[in-house]
């Protein structure tokens, strides 16, 4: 399967246009499965000829094997931005396509991770308006093992407010929100962005290991780690939703095709092909019944966080519908 990142420019920057520089601390993954390219620390340069937000990628890291051109969304040095949404399946957005998912981001140690409310920065329709309707916690869910307390964050109640956590720690960060636990960001902090990627010897997970005991800390290679990768992948892109209406056909997700140290021996794996390898051959689609066996009146509560609906904006939740009979 190929996925779209943002679109590929027209025409390459010549060396010889009028340049100014930009420089970028964090890594975004952008590209197709086959060919991810990380756009990262600099130089990055903009042709000062035109307005548009068009930069080519002065130094690539070894994602992909040549010079490519990206419409890129450029963030201020020091800083990644995630938009929290009510939008079903970009409930955290960076704005931009790894792989079928919006909701990771790469970035050096040292980094401050935002997390939008009050306003957004990636909305495809709405500028810079909020993205939430309803109330949201941004907590950690998965961090490494060697991670500092600093470096976790939480909020007693679900708000509407803006929220950040600086990040140091090499490996992966997962976040999520406490009510609507389907609502997933990742970070994946290394040190150079370059592959095979850091996730991290081993990993807490919130409510399981003891953040306070390092030895409760599970391997990044165990079946926990790459059954919580797998859901990752398939939570956050909607490529990976089962479709229930396509039955009999094969259910295949995909994964980056990007190399990765993980377990204590810091084994490197391409996570594609581990994922796929571990979860075996594609399942198929089953039939599923459509009519309740008794009949009855009332209210019927219809979960629906992966769905949008044609009455509603997608900005709005899309948590539940409720239908009277």
């Amino acid at each position: 399967m190929t996925t779209s990142g943002p679109a590929a420019v027209s025409r390459a920057i010549s060396p010889q246009a009028t340049r100014r520089s930009l420089r970028f601390r964090s890594c975004v993954l952008t590209g197709d499965i086959s060919n991810t390219v990380a756009i990262c620390d600099g130089p990055i340069w903009k042709d000062a000829s035109d307005g548009e937000a068009t930069y080519i990628v002065g130094r690539t890291m070894p994602f992909g094997r040549r010079r490519v051109a990206h419409t890129a969304h450029a963030s201020p040095a020091g800083t990644t931005y995630f938009d929290v949404t009510d939008e079903a399946g970009w409930w955290f957005d960076t704005g931009n396509d790894v792989a079928g998912t919006r909701s990771l981001a790469i970035v050096q140690p040292g980094e401050t991770i935002k997390f939008l409310q009050q306003s957004s920065r990636f909305s495809p329709s709405q500028g810079n308006k909020s993205r939430v309707e309803s109330r949201h916690t941004i907590t950690s869910l998965i961090w490494p093992s060697n991670a500092s307390p600093s470096e976790q964050i939480d909020q007693e109640k679900a708000n509407r407010k803006d929220q950040e956590v600086t990040l140091t720690t090499p490996g992966l960060h997962v976040f999520v929100c406490k009510v609507h636990p389907y609502m997933l960001g990742a970070v994946i902090v290394d040190t150079d962005g370059a592959q095979p990627l850091d996730i991290g010897q081993k990993l807490h997970l919130l409510g399981t290991t003891n953040p306070a005991d390092a030895t409760t800390a599970f391997p990044s290679n165990s079946d926990l780690a790459l059954r919580l990768l797998h859901t990752f992948f398939v939570v956050t892109n909607p490529a990976n939703w089962k479709d229930y209406t396509k039955v009999g056909e094969p259910y295949d997700p995909s994964y980056p095709s990007v190399t990765v140290k993980v377990g204590v021996a810091e084994t490197p794996v391409n996570l594609n092909d581990a994922l796929k390898a571990y979860f075996g051959p594609p399942a198929v689609i089953p039939a599923v019944a459509q009519i309740p066996a008794t009949s009855g009146i009332g209210e019927v509560w219809v979960d629906t966080q992966y769905e949008e609906s044609a009455s509603k904006g997608t900005a709005n939740p899309s948590t539940i519908t409720k239908t009277r009979i």
